[in-house]
């Protein structure tokens, strides 16, 4: 039995509506404390509601309509191959968990000389030589910011963004991902992150809590509102 089943395609009409009902691996770090912008009563406002006035900022455009791309050069510098996916799945062990992939990625078995002038440190040749320890099938998550955040990206991967990640692994099934930052113009960096059971557990844990407060303030929303 597979670890997830597809709800929709990004393109799909119906893909925010289909949000309200689950939570998402944007949204786990606000469930979870660890994200900088939003918080739980946040996700619980959007799902009670089924609105959200959330607008996309700036870096989220340029990072949406770049994203194939931003791919495309992750290929190019490191020789990782990549292809793009953009599904919205759920979990079948817990159908509440739901996850957009941005796509997979797979395992050099070839050598290959990484293009480090791409990159302010080199970092691809070690991002290889740990992928070779991997199974040959992993995801990849791609982000798109301004230069001056990379000095936290080149400190280490995003914690919000790393439980993203995260719940996109434990949604699919898969054992690795790497998460890739987009700096600027001049650099990208990109990091290896293995699939983590105990955040996973944790994970379980606060999505089945959170749903049970979205269940019992929908229905007192819904009979308000009557």
């Amino acid at each position: 039995m597979k670890s997830y089943e597809l709800v929709c395609h990004d393109d799909d009409p119906r893909w925010l509506s289909y949000r309200f009902e689950h939570i998402t691996a944007s949204e786990m770090s606000a469930v979870m404390g660890m994200c900088p912008w939003s918080g739980r009563d946040d996700v619980v406002r959007r799902k009670v509601s089924r609105s959200d006035d959330f607008k996309p900022t700036r870096n989220m455009w340029w990072g949406s309509a770049l994203e194939s791309f931003n791919m495309e050069m992750f290929t190019k510098i490191t020789g990782i191959r990549t292809r793009s996916c953009n599904a919205f799945l759920r979990s079948t062990k817990e159908p509440r968990i739901a996850a957009t992939i941005d796509g997979f990625a797979r395992a050099p078995h070839t050598d290959y000389d990484v293009l480090d002038i791409a990159t302010k440190v080199p970092w691809a040749d070690d991002l290889r030589a740990q992928l070779r320890l991997r199974s040959k099938l992993g995801l990849i998550e791609m982000k798109n910011t301004e230069a001056w955040f990379g000095k936290k990206w080149h400190e280490g991967p995003p914690v919000h963004y790393t439980i993203q990640l995260q719940q996109q692994l434990y949604v699919t099934g898969l054992d690795w991902g790497i998460l890739c930052g987009k700096l600027g113009a001049g650099d990208m960096i990109a990091y290896l992150i293995d699939a983590d059971p105990f955040l996973h557990t944790e994970m379980e844990e606060d999505a089945r809590s959170i749903w049970k407060e979205i269940s019992n303030d929908r229905r007192e929303h819904d009979e308000y509102f009557k």
